[in-house]
């Protein structure tokens, strides 16, 4: 059955164009890891109810943000209908060995604005679930350290603390 799943796992690369080498001998754990990497980088359309941080609702009713409303406003559609949303995420996420600290550390997704996924772009960070979109932040993608600011973490405990229990350690004061 091993070759048959090592199998399957490359069919999957090349169908949804996901780069691995291909002429590399690896296993089949590596594959599978590959694999399970990659199923967690994407987003599957599927109907999501979206909730929006306190903090993302007042920055998107300011002047300043007036520019990306609209295109805010497009995105909770995209997940209220379940639209595919893959053009708009990472360029990273078709890359099977590409590590996503983010989303790896915190299960936090950023998604580009704009499909070019230019650095000029914004990007909304969102922890994403089967059945529940929590949009977090609107942030410029050239802002510096825009991937490890604790502040998106601070605000999703502000919001959703329930989201955070996962990652407590248990037992610590």
């Amino acid at each position: 059955i091993e070759p048959h799943i090592r199998e399957a796992i490359l069919d999957y690369y090349k169908r949804c164009g996901i780069s691995f080498d291909f002429r590399t001998p690896y296993d089949t754990s590596c594959a599978l890891k590959g694999y399970l990497v990659s199923l967690r980088k994407t987003i599957i359309p599927r109907k999501r109810k979206v909730y929006i941080s306190r903090e993302l609702l007042q920055k998107s009713s300011s002047a300043d943000y007036v520019v990306w409303k609209q295109r805010f406003d497009e995105m909770i559609k995209w997940f209220e209908n379940g639209d595919d949303i893959r053009p708009y995420l990472s360029v990273h996420y078709k890359e099977s060995t590409f590590q996503d600290r983010l989303l790896n550390c915190w299960k936090m997704h950023h998604i580009h604005f704009d499909p070019s996924k230019k650095f000029d772009d914004m990007l909304l960070f969102a922890m994403v679930y089967d059945d529940a979109a929590y949009f977090i932040d609107v942030l410029p993608h050239r802002k510096k350290a825009v991937f490890s600011t604790y502040n998106l973490l601070n605000i999703v405990y502000d919001n959703w603390k329930k989201l955070l229990a996962p990652f407590e350690v248990k037992g610590a004061t």
